[in-house]
């Protein structure tokens, strides 16, 4: 977690905290993204502007399969 202005220090508590919400956020927006390749992102949270921007990727694994008999 990366708070700005740099300086500005959070207690454990609320990391924590925070870090569960923006969990939630992006499960809400991606459910099960944590599974098999798993995925990854940033979520910003402009506390100023009372805006959250969610930047997700999703990871895949692509199988292309053929099956020849009596070649």
């Amino acid at each position: 977690m990366t708070v700005q202005p740099v300086g500005i220090a959070l207690p454990d508590e609320l990391c924590t905290k925070l870090g569960d919400f923006a969990l939630s956020v992006a499960y809400h927006q991606h459910p099960g993204f944590e599974n098999n390749g798993g995925g990854y992102g940033t979520l910003t949270w402009d506390v100023t502007a009372d805006s959250i921007t969610l930047d997700h990727a999703d990871r895949y694994v692509e199988c292309s399969h053929s099956h020849d008999e009596g070649l």
